[in-house]
């Protein structure tokens, strides 16, 4: 929320009157070696969790982090 990463069971405070701006870490996993039979899981896994992103909102990824 406004650039700070919370965790769900935190107690998030929001000042109603102020715009925020509210994101969401759908999934986290590292793929380096597409090759691998493990790693092609994880492109699935990647595949799953972008279309979980853009069916929660609204049919927009702002990004993919690839760091």
């Amino acid at each position: 929320m406004d650039g700070t990463v919370h965790s769900l069971d935190e107690e998030i405070e929001l000042d109603r009157y102020k715009i925020h701006t509210i994101e969401s870490v759908v999934d986290r996993l590292v793929i380096a070696h597409p090759e691998d039979a493990e790693e092609k899981k994880q492109s699935h896994r990647l595949t799953d969790s972008v279309e979980t992103a853009l069916k929660f909102g609204g049919w927009v990824c702002d990004r993919v982090d690839t760091r």
